[in-house]
């Protein structure tokens, strides 16, 4: 369940309050693809997804959770597909996700939660983490004030939260650094909660970034080390070098093939074969230039300059308006607010109506479903899900070399001569004699 792509040694996992993933979730997109260091782990509170409905993000896959009952509300829970994952079922009325990432063998739990201002209890909130194992990080929008972790006052949710900790033996993350402000009065409130146990608090860095997104919470980034010696997970996506065959030379390519002598090695079929691979390997690096891996495409199409100098504005305006508290820069960060949305509703708007135009009779509905997906930063469900791991005696297999083995092993268990013969005997027909009159 863990990932076999080493790099790093640890895990990056991302907590915001999106207020709307549909229509703030692009500047994550945007601020993940210009990261160096990528999340591995993405949990999302008021994802105001109804039923049936979800939001991509490129290179990670996306476990959603609605409201049960009523608008708004919603949690998701997105996976880089750099790395393996179980997930762990949760009742439906309960606004709350879990996944399993497996820590050299010991598995960690991430538990994605959001409390939607109402009363809880220390043992509404024990029920939650009792199947969570030794080792889990809770982290989501609590709606709790209690001065330990930041506030300014202390609420019954907040009592209740503290005696939860106490009871289960648990550390919080935050340091007291604001984690809402509010769009209005634009005080600061600290209500985004990070909870892990014990034997991972000194494992984890807890921050809360300084990237201004459109939602009224920021994005906050938990580094959580899982082994020092034996890496387990990747630093973000990798990507990967190709050969631009729309530039290559071929007829240098034909010519290197051509004069190519290829070695016997006395009969040995094995050493023949690598040999001719290694040939074409060779004639591929020398005519076939490759493609640069740093150098892929942005995650949408549609967000252009003018997108990135309105956020740029919007982004400058608010923090003048924190640091003033005058009313005109309020009045002045609304405005400013409201334009970036326009620019970036307008890029989106007109992106669609270019393509549009561009269509005819002839274009195949392949071409445009893809175009709509890309539209909407939507890779290939191939990409999506290609790292989907094996399960094989309790325990998930993500190397694609291990699953080849096992599927080999599998179906040659399936098909040996003995199983054939006895499926051959079961399946003959009754035996019926015919008299001749």
């Amino acid at each position: 369940m863990a990932a076999t792509t080493g790099g790093a040694n640890n895990l990056v996992v991302y907590q915001w309050n999106a207020r709307g993933i549909r229509c703030n979730g692009h500047e994550l997109i945007q601020y993940i693809h210009n990261s160096n260091k990528k999340p591995h782990v993405i949990c999302v509170q008021e994802t105001f997804l109804p039923p049936g409905v979800t939001y991509d993000i490129p290179n990670y896959v996306g476990i959603f959770k609605p409201r049960a009952l009523g608008r708004r509300g919603g949690c998701a829970i997105y996976i880089s597909t750099s790395i393996s994952y179980k997930k762990v079922d949760t009742p439906q009325n309960l606004e709350a996700q879990k996944i399993a990432i497996k820590d050299n063998g010991t598995e960690v739990v991430i538990v994605n939660f959001y409390n939607p201002c109402a009363n809880i209890s220390k043992e509404f909130l024990t029920s939650i983490i009792n199947d969570c194992g030794p080792k889990f990080i809770m982290c989501g929008d609590f709606n709790s004030h209690n001065s330990i972790w930041g506030s300014n006052k202390t609420d019954k949710n907040g009592r209740e939260i503290e005696e939860f900790l106490t009871d289960n033996n648990l550390v919080f993350l935050n340091d007291g650094t604001p984690t809402r402000q509010d769009p209005s009065t634009f005080l600061t409130s600290c209500i985004d909660l990070t909870i892990v146990t014990r034997n991972l608090s000194s494992k984890c860095n807890w921050s809360v970034t300084n990237q201004i997104l459109s939602s009224d919470h920021f994005l906050i980034s938990i580094d959580i080390i899982l082994q020092k010696n034996n890496p387990t997970t990747s630093n973000g996506t990798q990507f990967l070098q190709n050969w631009s065959y729309q530039k290559a030379n071929w007829d240098k390519y034909k010519d290197i093939l051509n004069n190519v002598v290829y070695e016997t090695f006395d009969n040995n079929v094995q050493k023949m074969y690598d040999n001719f691979i290694n040939k074409i390997k060779e004639a591929a690096d020398e005519s076939i230039p490759k493609t640069n891996p740093n150098n892929h495409p942005p995650p949408i199409p549609w967000w252009n300059k003018d997108c990135k100098l309105a956020i740029k504005n919007r982004n400058k305006a608010k923090r003048k308006v924190t640091k003033s508290m005058m009313h005109e820069d309020l009045l002045d960060y609304k405005e400013k607010k409201k334009i970036a949305q326009k620019v970036i509703r307008n890029a989106r708007k007109q992106h669609w109506e270019n393509y549009c135009s561009s269509l005819n009779r002839f274009t195949p509905s392949s071409d445009i479903w893809k175009k709509v997906k890309k539209i909407n930063g939507v890779l290939n469900n191939t990409h999506q899900t290609k790292h989907i791991p094996l399960l094989h005696d309790g325990t998930l297999i993500n190397d694609n070399t291990q699953k080849a083995n096992l599927l080999v092993n599998f179906f040659g268990e399936c098909m040996n001569y003995d199983n054939i013969d006895e499926f051959n005997e079961s399946k003959k027909p009754p035996i019926t004699t015919y008299r001749v009159q």
